[in-house]
């Protein structure tokens, strides 16, 4: 089955590009300094649109994870189980994601050191992260 494809809009194609690049970016507010991620029109603190994509060092560690054994979108199954992971990247910011490799799910541990590589999703127009347990 076709995995779902991200769809680009006005704001987020500096992201994409970055991707591209097999960087992994973020956005950062120009008025109050707030970075964020994922991608959005405005700042969510001060609703800004003067902001800049910064380059992330895409390092990490596991703040929370699920493993996935019955996936909501009928895409994925045939992928289940796997980890879901929640990322807090050592610049301060969370973000959601999956494991590069699916045998690191086995003994995953909250805490554990992950690094962030960019890989692509859907039709493979479009990269994100996926991250790989630091050993």
């Amino acid at each position: 089955m076709t995995r779902p494809t991200p769809k680009t809009v006005p704001w987020d194609r500096d992201y994409w590009a970055n991707g591209e690049k097999g960087i992994l970016s973020a956005q950062r507010c120009q008025d109050c300094d707030r970075l964020w991620y994922y991608p959005k029109p405005v700042c969510p603190t001060c609703m800004s649109e003067n902001f800049i994509y910064e380059h992330l060092s895409g390092a990490g560690e596991i703040y929370t994870f699920s493993i996935v054994r019955r996936p909501e979108n009928p895409s994925f199954v045939d992928e289940a189980p796997y980890a879901f992971i929640d990322v807090r990247l050592d610049e301060g910011i969370r973000l959601l994601s999956r494991l590069v490799d699916e045998a690191d799910a086995a003994d995953l541990q909250i805490g554990d050191r992950v690094q962030a590589e960019m890989l692509p999703v859907g039709d493979g127009t479009k990269f994100l992260p996926y991250f790989r347990k630091v050993r």
